[in-house]
């Protein structure tokens, strides 16, 4: 099985670290630990990446998270780098 490095970035610049299972990542699973790991209980966000034009894209679904996660997995080293957006 594949892994995948992903760094989620607040707002505030704060970096939350960790691996996961390429399998494993899905919008909803990577949200919720982005919600739990930088205390974001009751505010709404979205998360954001670069795509390899240089854009930021706002995710909401699995498709979105899909297209991210096969950009992620072209570099070397795979790295998933998301920003949450409030």
């Amino acid at each position: 099985m594949a892994t995948l490095i992903c760094k989620i970035t607040s707002e505030n610049g704060e970096i939350r670290r960790f691996t996961a299972q390429v399998e494993s990542v899905t919008y909803k699973a990577i949200h919720k630990r982005a919600k739990e790991m930088l205390n974001l209980d009751t505010t709404p966000f979205r998360l954001q990446y670069k795509d390899d034009e240089g854009d930021l894209i706002t995710m909401s679904t699995d498709e979105e998270m899909s297209e991210a996660v096969g950009l992620a997995l072209s570099c070397t080293p795979a790295v998933l780098r998301l920003t949450v957006k409030t």
